[in-house]
C-alpha cells in the first residue's frame, strides 16, 4: 500500500509539472487567427499578408515564459508583462510608417500579443510575490486541449486605457479582471483538500468556463490593442468592432489635416 501511495505520488507531481509557458504554442497560434478575424478590414488584410512575422512575434518569446516578464501579480511587485505590452505596442506604432519596416512593425504587434495573452491568462495573475501554484502545467495543457469548444463572444465594453493610450494600465486592467479567477481554479484542483488533474474537468466545470472566457478575453484585448495602434499610426480603422476604444488623441487622416490647413489659412 505505502509503495502504491508514492507511485501515486510520484505521478501527481509529473502530472503538475509546470512548462515553461501559459497559454500553448498552439493556443497562441489560434489566438492570432481569432484576432485577424475581429480586426479592421485593412488592418487584417496587412497582418494576413505577413502573418509568419506576427506568428513569430507571439511565438518568440516562450522561451523565456518562465520569468517575471510574462507574469503580472496584482499584488506583491512581481511581473512585467503589462510594461512589455506597452513597449512593444509603442515600437510598433514608431515604425508602421517606416519605409520598408512594415514586417518589423507587424512583428511588433505579435510579440505585444504574446505580453497579452499573457496577462489574460488567470493563474499568471495572482496575489502574492514569485511562484506558479503546482498544477499551472496542466491547466495551461488543459486550455489547449478544449480550446475547439471555446466560443469567441465580441466584448464590445469600452476599455478607457485604450481611449487615453495607457497601453500599461490596459495590460494591469486585463491581469487584475483575469485574478479574480485564481481562487476558483484552486478550489477545483484542490476539492477536498487532495490534489486532482485537470481530467475530472468537463464542459460544465468552473475550470472549463474560466478556461473559455479567459481565452476570447485574450482575444478580444489582443484585437483592440492592434487596431489601436494601427489608428495610433494612421492607419484606416473603418469596419472596427470597438468603437468606444477610439483613441481622444489619434493622429487626423490626411484629407482631414488639409481641410483643418485650408481652414484656418481663410
Amino acid at each position: 500500500m505505502r509503495c502504491l501511495f508514492v507511485v501515486g505520488a510520484v505521478l501527481m507531481t509529473g502530472l503538475w509539472a509546470s512548462p515553461a509557458g501559459a497559454w500553448t504554442d498552439a493556443t497562441r497560434r489560434r489566438m492570432v487567427d481569432d484576432a485577424i478575424k475581429m480586426s479592421p478590414p485593412a488592418l487584417a488584410t496587412v497582418l494576413e499578408r505577413y502573418r509568419a512575422d506576427l506568428l513569430h512575434g507571439m511565438i518568440d518569446p516562450l522561451g523565456g515564459e518562465s520569468g517575471e516578464d510574462h507574469r503580472q501579480h496584482v499584488s506583491g511587485g512581481y511581473g512585467r508583462a503589462a510594461g512589455k505590452i506597452e513597449w512593444h505596442s509603442q515600437q510598433a506604432m514608431t515604425i508602421i510608417g517606416q519605409p520598408g519596416r512594415l514586417r518589423l512593425a507587424i512583428y511588433a504587434l505579435g510579440t505585444a500579443a504574446h505580453y497579452v495573452a499573457d496577462v489574460n491568462f488567470p493563474l499568471n495573475c495572482g496575489a502574492g510575490p514569485v511562484g506558479d501554484p503546482p498544477f499551472y502545467g496542466d491547466y495551461a495543457r488543459y486550455t489547449e486541449k478544449m480550446m475547439g469548444r471555446f466560443p469567441v463572444v465580441l466584448d464590445r465594453e469600452p476599455a478607457p486605457a485604450l481611449a487615453k493610450n495607457r497601453l500599461e494600465e490596459f495590460g494591469k486592467a486585463a491581469a487584475l479582471r483575469a485574478s479574480r479567477y485564481v481562487a476558483p481554479i484552486q478550489a477545483a484542483y484542490t476539492p477536498d483538500g487532495k490534489p486532482k488533474s485537470a481530467a475530472a474537468f468537463d464542459e460544465k466545470s468552473l475550470p472549463f468556463g474560466v478556461a473559455s472566457l479567459s481565452y476570447s478575453q485574450a482575444v478580444n484585448d489582443i484585437a483592440r490593442l492592434w487596431a489601436h495602434v494601427w489608428q495610433r499610426a494612421g492607419g484606416d480603422v473603418q469596419g472596427a468592432p470597438f468603437p468606444g476604444d477610439v483613441p481622444s488623441k489619434a493622429r487626423p487622416s490626411k484629407k482631414a489635416a488639409k481641410s483643418k490647413k485650408d481652414g484656418n489659412s481663410r
